[in-house]
């Protein structure tokens, strides 16, 4: 296993922020365009709330939902299960979030879910 130092890191985390950056968003024009077909997913798919507001993690019980988690059905995510999301408690539904995790143990990244303004 190859061991970086601090310094080295951060310079690869940054580089794959700004290459996200640039893959996703591109222009803002690009990056109207990729927040409106999210909303329009969302739209389209049920949205299957698993895990309320309130109830415990299954494996890490000290873990409280805040807000209402599920996935949208019908979706598939990189762990091959639905799109994973999370209900927030405003108004005007819309997509606010895309959440990018880096597992550096594991040296993967996904794309884990979208939080939603509710």
């Amino acid at each position: 296993m190859r061991v970086f130092e601090e310094t080295n890191m951060m310079e690869y985390l940054n580089r794959v922020k700004s290459s996200c950056q640039n893959e996703i968003l591109g222009s803002k024009q690009n990056a109207v365009g990729f927040w409106q077909a999210l909303d329009k997913l969302v739209a389209e798919s049920e949205m299957v709330i698993d895990r309320p507001k309130g109830s415990r993690h299954p494996r890490y019980p000290d873990i409280v939902y805040q807000v209402d988690y599920g996935y949208l059905k019908g979706t598939t995510s990189m762990d091959g299960g639905g799109i994973d999301v999370w209900k927030g408690t405003r108004g005007n539904p819309a997509v606010d979030t895309v959440i990018c995790i880096v597992d550096l143990v594991k040296r993967d990244s996904e794309i884990i879910g979208l939080f939603l303004l509710i």
